[in-house]
Formats: structure tokens, C-alpha cells, sequence
């Protein structure tokens, strides 16, 4: 639009996976366009570090090749490689303070409740429409906490515990804070339980980190300055009667014809946004979603390998890799009160008390995702009824977009969605830009 004074076509607000793909999107469709990042870094809660000579993924890190398309489809245009974990079959189990790593995890009458149960599970989740936009809102009667959904049923405390862990990885939150709505949306899309608690099996071969830096590598053939890091955006005005927006870091504020907002859901409770949000949208960023998990890396002696350690409620995954340095062992702890290092500690003497041959040391490598500004929280986990404000967030038109993992269509909480969601956002912007088009969001 000619009669607008504007700096850009475009900002896209943070640089995790979904920023990056926008920003390569509109790059590549001609916009002028400019990502800003509060941090120093690009991946968002992609994160890699090298410990004992190998990078180990202190956030996102786990692949299902035949479901998250996006993502392999980024492997493969950057010629990057990826590895499978080494099942080392039965692993120790851990339900009910008791350890065990040979014979059945449940007794015969546990296993045909839980069959069952998981029968019940996926006949819920097959009543999920994943190609409808407000799929939640057909299948409102399943929209309460897990703790509660699990209540209908009755089942042992045993079997509880073990959808509990086997949910575990798909939800990452308190039971009685995530919506069973999460749980079941993941099942509905991976098609089985089966195949929800057991299909995400592949890593980046180096890290995950090698996604993002892959991407950002790109960005050199459209220019120098497109990327401004440690800008943290303070504000999001729509302004010029919906035609523009204007975007302020702590440097400066920025015109454009439209901005793209990746953040995730939680930190955008500390920006100012003046962009029209409706009552839902509002509600999930004053509340933000229940993701609150702290991964742990710890050399481990004297452990099996290959290893995995399963358990619950404290540690419900750990598994290991060998190191330069020896093997690494990760450990998932859940943190009620969002306290990433006490977390952290409890996750290290669980598996002292469940490993007692082993040697496990004090010193932990983690980032802290709950209480850093930028993330203010893990993966999403959306409470029951949050479905809809995390819709309208996804849906919101131009001038000011929402993209990212936590409001992506599919694969919500996964580097896939993240992926998906950035595209998407990118083709929308393209299209008001270049013709005040406002496209339905598919990402």
C-alpha cells in the first residue's frame, strides 16, 4: 500500500523453527522482511550443547519419520542425517516404587484392564476430526483434565500409572492441570496408541540445533541484517485502520505491513499486544499452558547399554548415549513448581534409587525452559479448555499472525508443527501484503 509509511514488508518475531521458516518464506517471495530475536541464538527451545564431544539436545529432540513430514522434508533439503535410538527391549520399569527390568511389567488381570482401557482411549480419540479446524468442539464432553478423564474409568492404580508414563512424552505436564483433549489429539493423528507411545524413535544425527542452524544458513542470499539478535519485542500494535502494524523492541519501533509472532504462547504474556485478540486468545496468554518438565543430562557408569529407564511418577523417561566422555544419560522429571533445578536433582537421585549399581554424577546439564523469558515453559500442554483460545490464536488475521508449535494445526508441541505453522504463516503474510488477501490458516 502505497500510502503507508513502513519500514518493511514484514517482522517475523522470534527464531525458533516457525520464525525461521517464515522469514524464509516472505525472503523468498520477494517481501522485505526483518526477524528479530531477544536471544543470542537461533532454534527457540531447539537447543543443542556439546558434552563429552557430542551434542546432546537440551529441548526438542525426537522425530517420527513417517508422520512429521515437515521435518524430514528440512533433513532432506539440507542434507543432514539422522539416527535411530537402540531399543535395548525390556528396559527397567519403575510403576510403583518397586523396580523391575525382567518378566511382565503387569500382572495378567492389569494387562487386560489396560488393553481395554487403551481400546476406550483410541475409540475417544477416533472421534477427533484432525482435518477440522475446531475439531474440540465436537468432542467437548472429553474436554477436561487427564486426572479427571482417567477418573471415568476406574482402573488400578497400576494401569494408571503406566498410561500416565506411557503419556508422559506426548503431554509432559501434571495430570490434573493437561487436558485429556492433548493427550487424545496426539492419538488421533499417530492412529494408535501403539503407535503414540512408541513412533518417535529417530534423532537429528548432531543435535537438532542442526535444523535451525540449517535454516539461518540460508538467509545470506537475501541479504546482510536480516537477522537482529538480543531485540527483544516489548509491543505489537495493529495500526493504520488494520492495514499495518507496528512492532517495538527495547532498541526501536518497526512499520511494516505485517508481522508474524512465533513466541511461544507462554512468553507472550509479556508483551504488549494491541492487535484485537478475542476473550479465548486473551484467556490462554494470561494463563498459558501446563507444559513443565526439566531434561536433565548426567554421565551415567556402570549403566546398561544401550539404556533406557522408565518409570512413575519421578522420571518417567531416561534413556543414554555414549560419549568421548562416557555414556550420557538423560533423565525427564516432571516440575510442578516450574523449578528447573530442583527438578533436575530429584530426577538424578531417582535414579540412583533405581539403579543402585550404578554411578550417577552430581553435575547436570540442563537449560531452563520455565522460568527463562523466552520460553516460560516446555512443549505445549494445553488445559482443558484452552483448545479454542489456541485456535483463535492460530486463526488470527493479518496484520499481526501467530505461528509456532503451540498453535500449529497439527502436531501442536512437535518441531513439525513448528515447521508447518511458520509455512503457513509465511504464505498468509505473502498474501496481504501483496493484495490485502486474508487467507485461512492451515498450518
Amino acid at each position: 500500500m502505497t500510502d503507508l509509511d513502513l519500514d518493511l514488508d514484514a517482522v517475523v518475531v522470534g527464531a525458533g523453527l516457525a520464525g525461521l521458516v517464515a522469514a524464509r518464506g516472505c525472503a523468498e517471495a520477494g517481501l522485505a522482511v526483518r526477524l528479530v530475536e531477544a536471544g543470542d541464538r537461533v532454534g527457540g527451545r531447539v537447543r543443542s550443547e556439546s558434552v563429552g564431544g557430542r551434542p546432546l539436545d537440551l529441548g526438542a529432540e525426537w522425530v517420527a519419520p513417517a508422520s512429521h513430514h515437515a521435518v524430514m522434508a528440512e533433513v532432506a533439503r539440507h542434507g543432514l542425517e539422522l539416527e535411530e535410538f537402540v531399543d535395548p527391549g525390556l528396559a527397567c520399569w519403575s510403576l510403583d516404587g518397586s523396580v523391575r527390568s525382567d518378566g511382565p511389567v503387569l500382572d495378567a488381570a492389569d494387562q487386560t484392564e489396560l488393553d481395554a482401557l487403551y481400546a476406550a482411549i483410541e475409540r475417544d480419540a477416533a472421534r477427533i476430526d484432525i482435518d477440522d479446524p475446531r475439531w474440540y468442539e465436537r468432542v467437548a464432553d472429553l474436554d477436561v483434565s487427564m486426572s479427571d478423564y482417567l477418573d471415568r474409568f476406574g482402573v488400578a492404580p497400576t494401569v494408571r500409572a503406566h498410561v500416565l508414563l506411557q503419556a508422559f512424552s506426548l503431554t509432559g505436564a501434571d495430570e490434573r492441570r493437561y487436558g485429556a483433549l492433548c493427550l487424545l489429539h496426539e492419538i488421533a493423528e499417530f492412529g494408535s496408541c501403539a503407535e503414540a507411545f512408541s513412533g518417535e524413535d529417530v534423532r537429528v544425527r548432531g543435535g537438532t540445533a542442526g535444523i535451525a542452524a540449517a535454516i539461518a544458513g540460508q538467509f545470506g542470499e537475501f541479504g546482510d541484517g536480516m537477522i537482529s539478535f538480543a531485540t527483544p519485542v516489548v509491543g505489537v500494535r495493529v495500526v493504520s485502520g488494520g492495514r499495518a502494524v507496528e512492532v517495538t523492541t527495547v532498541q526501536e519501533t518497526i512499520r511494516a505491513r505485517v508481522a508474524i509472532v512465533t513466541v511461544p504462547v507462554n512468553a507472550l504474556l509479556h508483551l504488549h499486544l494491541d492487535v484485537g485478540l478475542g476473550d479465548a486468545a486473551r484467556a490462554v496468554v494470561a494463563a498459558g499452558h501446563a507444559g513443565s518438565v526439566a531434561k536433565a543430562w548426567t554421565r551415567g557408569d556402570d549403566v546398561p547399554q544401550p539404556y533406557r529407564s522408565i518409570g512413575w511418577p519421578d522420571v518417567p523417561e531416561s534413556y543414554g548415549v555414549p560419549t568421548a566422555d562416557g555414556h550420557q544419560v538423560a533423565a525427564f522429571q516432571l516440575a510442578p513448581d516450574a523449578d528447573t533445578y530442583a527438578a533436575a536433582r530429584q530426577a538424578v537421585a531417582e535414579l540412583r534409587r533405581r539403579h543402585p549399581g550404578a554411578r550417577f554424577a552430581d553435575e547436570v546439564v540442563v537449560h531452563d525452559w520455565l522460568t527463562g523469558p523466552h520460553s516460560m515453559g516446555t512443549w505445549c500442554a494445553a488445559t482443558a479448555g484452552q483448545q479454542a483460545g489456541l485456535h483463535d490464536l492460530a486463526a488470527h488475521p493479518a496484520p499481526c499472525l501467530f505461528a509456532g508449535g503451540d498453535v500449529s494445526r497439527r502436531w501442536a508441541g512437535w518441531m513439525d508443527g513448528a515447521l508447518t505453522s511458520g509455512v503457513d504463516a509465511a504464505a498468509r503474510a505473502i498474501a496481504f501484503v501483496r493484495d490485502g488477501t486474508h487467507l485461512p490458516v492451515r498450518g
